[in-house]
């Protein structure tokens, strides 16, 4: 018990953790082999039994090659005979190819009868892989099935050794089954285990004797140096400790000295520099109160400039946020009457547009008023002509006959052809003085479908060869608006898609009601807008075009137009993929008539 409390005492802490820090390392080291080595152990008595039962399989197949053909139980003595010799062979086994039993040895009691019978899939993965391994833990038995070659349908060439070559087909005429127990392995195993572990304890012992001298003799030089420094803390500064070896705890004893004399010297120095400082404080305390009067002075003018400066400061400050503010709102003004101005100009050329149609309408519906009348006489007298060829006819010759069907057929087909012209170009007249209508400054209630197919009549000629549109109209109600407004953002619009779409491409328009409100969206096939364009898409004068390509009516007069009518447009795009403008307009409009 006095020895236990001799190594708990705290003098003793170092020596103990130390000894404690050595051990615990010695011992992870030799678990850490020895779990390696045991690991080891198995794994190769794993490798020799799985070879060992692999090999006395195939050697089984080989000799068994007759008395598998022949079925004669007495070809096979001699290799049974020699394996049953082998205390770990429990079971040895040989089949037909059907698996039927040829000849069977049990030498234990234990074995199941499942074994008589050989499985097809075992047959199978034998003969695929050569050799057919299953272990059973619980049993303490390993299974090992080898396929059974026969060479006898090349009988008289042994010898040539193109025959006994690898690449040589063989024929699967039977099955061996060879099945070992664990039991002489695992008993093998264990003892070169407790060999092993026998080996392990005297090594951790011997390491553990090691540690105890070894932390012995360090905690004896450290003892000293504990002593020293304990005398030096009492004051006793011509202390020297004993310098007893030249290794590292020897070179630390001899810093310490060097330590004790360099403190002594600092002492000393410090009782020198001590008295040198009362001196100096006599008058230190007059001088301090000079600087400080002086400090405050200093002080006092520096206060007095920063308040100057900071009171200029915020002038100015006062005077660049107004120029700001004055700035912005003459760029705003700017923007505005550009804005103002296009949309001026653009009045103009509708107003010319809306006369210029009205007087060739009224032209042109004139003379096609007399075409009408007379394609619809010419109609009725060909059909009368009709009814007195077929009332006299046998009166005329046949040949006459015929040339009179055949002019009367060529008349209707080319009347037929005058009719739909004239539809046509009543279409088109209609279809352009809907687009350009002189009451602009009117509110109308109007379905904005028919806006649209004006529209894509008067921009038919630019998209025929180009774009493909695909119409998806559901029934919107009538809204106020100014309709030729809305007309120039369609056109605007559906032009700016066709220029987009390299090639030929699809113009998808689709209008539905939600909310209150009618949406109308243009998607085309084209290029796409990039990202960083999206944002600026309607900004005014903001173009990605050429000089001269386009309608003349930017996306923000488009902009404008939409929320005048208290509406919103917006736009969504794919590089590579198109683009998909949404209009949306409220269905009773909120403007003032002009």
């Amino acid at each position: 018990m006095f020895k236990f409390f001799q190594i708990c005492n705290p003098k003793r802490s170092f020596s103990l953790k130390l000894l404690g820090y050595i051990i615990f390392l010695v011992s992870i080291v030799i678990f850490s082999v020895a779990y390696y080595s045991f690991q080891q152990v198995r794994q190769i008595y794993s490798n020799i039994f799985y070879q060992k039962g692999t090999s006395i399989a195939q050697n089984l197949a080989f000799s068994s090659e007759l008395g598998v053909l022949s079925g004669n139980k007495e070809f096979l003595d001699k290799p049974f005979g020699s394996l049953l010799q082998f205390q770990d062979i429990v079971y040895l086994a040989v089949y037909t190819i059907e698996g039927t039993p040829i000849r069977i040895e049990n030498n234990s009691e234990n074995m199941s009868s499942d074994l008589i019978v050989l499985d097809y899939k075992i047959r199978e993965e034998a003969s695929k892989n050569k050799i057919f391994v299953r272990s059973e833990e619980s049993k303490g038995i390993s299974d090992f099935v080898a396929p059974v070659y026969t060479k006898s349908l090349m009988s008289g060439f042994e010898e040539d050794e193109e025959f006994n070559s690898e690449n040589t087909p063989k024929e699967v005429i039977g099955f061996t089954r060879v099945v070992i127990s664990h039991e002489l392995m695992e008993t093998e195993q264990a003892n070169i285990i407790s060999n092993f572990l026998w080996i392990f304890i005297v090594i951790f012992i011997l390491a553990t004797i090691t540690a105890i001298l070894f932390s012995r003799i360090v905690t004896k030089s450290l003892a000293q140096l504990s002593e020293g420094a304990t005398k030096i803390q009492k004051g006793e500064l011509d202390y020297k400790i004993p310098i007893n070896s030249c290794d590292e705890i020897g070179q630390l004893a001899e810093q310490f000295n060097l330590m004790t004399g360099s403190l002594k010297n600092t002492i000393s120095e410090k009782d020198s520099f001590a008295n040198e400082l009362k001196e100096l404080n006599v008058n230190l305390e007059s001088k301090v109160q000079e600087r400080t009067r002086e400090m405050q002075e200093a002080n006092k003018k520096l206060n007095d400039a920063v308040r100057s400066i900071a009171d200029k400061n915020v002038n100015l400050l006062k005077v660049q946020e107004e120029l700001e503010a004055k700035n912005n709102k003459i760029e705003q003004v700017l923007v505005n009457l550009q804005n103002a101005q296009v949309q001026l100009v653009q009045a103009e050329k509708m107003s010319a547009l809306g006369k210029l149609v009205a007087g060739i309408a009224h032209e042109i519906n004139t003379p096609m008023g007399a075409i009408n009348s007379n394609t619809d006489i010419a109609s009725k007298s060909i059909a009368k002509i009709n009814a007195l060829v077929e009332e006299v006819n046998g009166s005329i010759e046949d040949p006459i006959q015929k040339k009179l069907k055949k002019f009367l057929s060529i008349l209707t087909d080319s009347n037929k052809v005058s009719t739909t012209a004239c539809e046509r170009i009543v279409s088109l007249i209609k279809n352009l003085k809907n687009f350009a209508r002189l009451d602009q400054a009117e509110l109308q209630k109007v379905n904005l479908i028919d806006g649209i197919e004006s529209t894509l009549t008067l921009v038919y000629h630019e998209t025929k060869n180009k774009v493909q549109f695909e119409k998806d109209y559901q029934e919107i109600p009538l809204i106020e608006c100014h309709p030729n407004q809305l007309n120039q953002v369609f056109m605007n619009i559906i032009v700016n898609s066709t220029q987009a779409i390299e090639g030929k491409g699809v113009i998808k328009i689709k209008t539905y009601e939600k909310d209150n409100f009618v949406f109308i969206e243009l998607e085309d096939s084209g290029k796409g807008i990039k990202p960083e364009n999206l944002s600026r898409i309607f900004d005014p004068g903001f173009t990605t075009k050429g000089v001269g390509v386009g309608t003349g009516l930017g996306l923000s007069i488009c902009h404008n137009i939409i929320k005048n009518h208290k509406g919103d447009i917006s736009v969504q795009s794919e590089v590579g993929k198109g683009s998909k403008f949404i209009v949306k307009l409220p269905i009773k409009s909120t403007l003032v008539e002009v």
